[in-house]
């Protein structure tokens, strides 16, 4: 019975992303690689992988806590709703949280995107750097 509770669980999460995905109009396809690339360019911790995306998209799995918060707030759902499904898709913290997206120079985010994962290191150290020496 449990399992089968989990299984219904890891299904509705899979439906909520999905339908998040589709209203959110910041990814054109909602493929595992594409969604992957998208989260691990905004994602400050361990990036995840194609295998783990393709299992949260077919509901196999459901992501960390962490993750979740950052799926949340990059697609501008709540993460409650994301999560179990719970109140109102839509939240304005959530919404406020990706409108930085919005106001990003494209150019810059683009050439950001183009970045290998160490060199994406490399910015994040310079910019804190940059961030304390302004302080």
């Amino acid at each position: 019975m449990v399992k089968m509770l989990n299984q219904l669980e890891r299904q509705a999460f899979s439906e909520r992303l999905h339908l998040a995905l589709k209203n959110s109009n910041l990814i054109k396809t909602g493929s595992p690689s594409a969604v992957a690339k998208e989260f691990n360019n905004r994602y400050q911790g361990k990036g995840v992988t194609l295998h783990a995306v393709r299992k949260w998209m077919v509901g196999e799995a459901i992501p960390s806590q962490p993750k979740l918060l950052a799926l949340s707030q990059w697609l501008g759902v709540a993460p409650d709703w994301l999560r179990f499904g719970t109140g109102s898709p839509s939240q304005m913290v959530a919404q406020q949280s990706t409108a930085i997206y919005h106001t990003i120079d494209p150019d810059l985010l683009n050439d950001l995107q183009r970045l290998t994962t160490e060199q994406k290191r490399m910015v994040r150290e310079f910019v804190s750097l940059m961030l304390r020496k302004g302080e």
